[in-house]
């Protein structure tokens, strides 16, 4: 068992030193740097990587699809509820503040005629 596990690790040695040997080959063919060479070869291999599956329609993934499906429906829905919501909120907002300045200048009209009736009744003019 040691005897073979010496015989693999000797023939990896071996792999990995002759594909750097022949990449330092090539690079040298190329008059390029290791570097430069090692980026274009991973930027050309990294869209030819990938795997699609494609699961057949059961009963299943459609209802999976058809809950994402109303899931995003619910989700616009309640976008435009809370965009109702804020827009009643500050409708009610602006109609109490509109009641407060109200009341706020019927005391002061009511002080207003109150200070004048009271001039009025020691027998001041106005």
């Amino acid at each position: 068992m040691a005897k073979e596990l010496k015989i693999i690790r000797v023939l990896i040695i071996l792999i990995v030193s002759c594909l750097v040997f022949s990449f330092y080959f090539f690079s040298y063919l190329l008059k390029t740097t290791p570097a430069v060479l090692l980026k274009y070869l991973l930027a050309q291999a990294s869209p030819a990587v990938g795997v699609q599956i494609k699961v057949p329609e059961n009963p299943y993934n459609t209802l999976a699809q058809q809950l994402k499906e109303k899931e995003i429906t619910l989700q616009e829905r309640e976008k435009i509820l809370a965009q109702k919501e804020a827009l009643i909120t500050s409708t009610v907002f602006s109609l109490i503040g509109f009641l407060f300045v109200l009341i706020i200048l019927n005391f002061y009209f009511d002080w207003r005629h109150r200070k004048i009736a009271a001039s009025i009744k020691k027998g001041g003019t106005l």
